[in-house]
């Protein structure tokens, strides 16, 4: 972005909805915007958003003040970040813009109606869980596992049928699939991560 001497004439002097501003803090404002390495970081921003497939469309309310009317109209302090997203998705007419950006909000709901009563960390959070699974799809990765339901297997089952419901998931599993296992020996449960292609055997206790 190159400044024309107009533009910075122009910027001599807060303009009247920014008065409140000292005269020196705003010419110390204008001179970092006017350097050059000021000027790249907002190209190289303005290039990785326009390659960013979901953008959000606040305007100039920005994500801070949307945030402040969510709380506004919510009886917490607490609005969730997948909310926020969901709402700063929306177009004009509040629609999503496309299909891609419904199926994320549509994963978004799902996640939330199953973490209920459940308190979750900043990096298990719901719109972490929605990013991973929708970078997974886009890298046609979400196939490569396939999981055994811990429903299936309690700290009761006998090692013989828990060896059978494993043996029965391998024979189904296709080429270099990973199969994701739960086991529960007595006292701990485990994940057993299993790839029979590259005879691969991992055990995650908890």
């Amino acid at each position: 972005m190159s400044w024309k001497k107009d533009d910075v004439e122009k910027l001599k002097h807060p303009p009247a909805e920014y008065s409140f501003i000292d005269q020196d803090h705003w010419d110390e404002f204008v001179a970092s915007r006017l350097k050059e390495d000021f000027e790249k970081k907002s190209e190289d921003g303005k290039l990785k958003r326009s390659l960013y497939k979901y953008n959000h469309r606040t305007s100039r309310k920005g994500y801070a003040n949307l945030v402040e009317e969510l709380r506004a109209s919510s009886s917490s302090d607490q609005i969730d970040r997948s909310i926020v997203w969901k709402h700063a998705s929306f177009d004009r007419k509040g629609e999503f813009p496309d299909k891609e950006t419904m199926d994320v909000a549509n994963l978004i709901d799902d996640l939330m109606g199953n973490q209920k009563g459940r308190s979750l960390s900043d990096g298990d959070d719901v719109l972490t869980q929605a990013y991973l699974h929708t970078i997974m799809v886009q890298g046609r990765s979400s196939s490569l596992f396939k999981f055994m339901d811990a429903g299936s297997v309690s700290y009761l089952s006998y090692k013989q049928s828990c060896a059978q419901l494993l043996n029965a998931r391998l024979l189904g599993a296709e080429y270099d699939q990973v199969v994701l296992f739960p086991y529960n020996y007595g006292n701990h449960w485990t994940l057993v991560v299993v790839n029979p292609t590259r005879v691969l055997h991992i055990g995650l206790t908890r």
